[in-house]
């Protein structure tokens, strides 16, 4: 291994944030002694392939927000190349699970350089046409599907801000699919609206829909939310910020290695990409990444699993 680090650059993410934080990051670096290699990625594809060939330097940081490390886990997962993640897009929330800071760019060197990094699972998914991907953050298949697919159309400045105005574009859409949910043998099944599986807590910028998960350890959360009438769904909405919509009767969480989701018609989304549709079966990789990060992470407070 050399003392070498890979700095892959998403350009089009975060309103170019990463101008300010990239120097800032490489002159630490630079002090530690470790000799930084920047690369602009010019498509997802070309981010995957600059990751896969920094094969046996110190780290590959990617710069970017949920999206660009969504595509970076694709050729890092299940290697022995060490990651971390530069945050600088809208939501972060692939960030926050890990204890990554944002605009801390000299404290994420210091970790690099100090070796603080831990492993992280992450959720595998294989999707009806066969094709499988990994993510890091949680996978939707239901109205919040519908509604991240929405937000990536809006020009709209702030994750939440984005989200919430395309939940409101998409209310008059909102009603009950039938669902059949195979958590490691167990059934539920019923009309819900939301079928979410975590590899860990967040999604659209902060929200805590699966508060049961942990990126450090290897299960997948899963929440559902039962439908019912819309001024009930809209007064529970809030609550999502604090993870507290779990208490709620028509809400039910489960935990467990292998999930399978089956509902009509439903696009898939992880770490706010679109994957493809509805069936879709996931499975857990413990220990699938090594991460440096400047903190435990806030999974690290979560709801417990043993």
């Amino acid at each position: 291994m050399t003392d070498q680090v890979l700095v892959v650059i998403n350009p089009r993410t975060g309103r170019h944030r990463f101008r300010r934080q990239v120097p800032a990051l490489c002159r630490a670096l630079v002090g530690y002694g470790i000799q930084p290699q920047l690369q602009v990625a010019s498509s997802p594809e070309h981010l995957i392939q600059c990751v896969r060939e920094a094969r046996g330097m110190k780290a590959v940081v990617v710069v970017g927000g949920d999206g660009t490390w969504h595509a970076a886990i694709q050729g890092l997962a299940g290697s022995d190349q060490s990651a971390a993640l530069l945050p600088v897009g809208t939501g972060n929330d692939n960030a926050r699970s890990l204890g990554q800071a944002r605009g801390a760019p000299e404290e994420l060197a210091r970790a690099i350089a100090h070796d603080q990094a831990r492993t992280i699972s992450l959720g595998r998914a294989t999707l009806s046409d066969g094709r499988t991907e990994w993510f890091s953050g949680i996978l939707t298949a239901g109205f919040d599907s519908a509604v991240n697919a929405r937000a990536n159309e809006l020009n709209v400045p702030g994750a939440t801000t984005r989200y919430v105005a395309a939940l409101l574009a998409e209310l008059p859409r909102y009603g009950p699919s039938h669902y059949r949910i195979d958590v490691d043998g167990s059934i539920w099944e019923g009309d819900a609206v939301i079928a979410s599986v975590g590899n860990s807590a967040y999604y659209g910028g902060g929200m805590k829909m699966c508060p049961h998960a942990n990126i450090f350890k290897p299960y997948l959360a899963v929440t559902i939310v039962e439908y019912v009438p819309l001024v009930t769904f809209a007064k529970a909405f809030p609550s999502l910020y604090r993870g507290t919509h779990v208490n709620r009767p028509h809400v039910h969480i489960m935990s467990g290695v292998e999930v399978s989701i089956e509902a009509p018609g439903h696009q898939v989304f992880a770490d706010g990409e679109h994957l493809g549709s509805t069936p879709v079966s996931v499975t857990t990789e413990p220990d699938a990444l090594r991460v440096f990060s400047t903190g435990t992470g806030d999974e690290a407070h979560s709801l417990d699993h043993s």
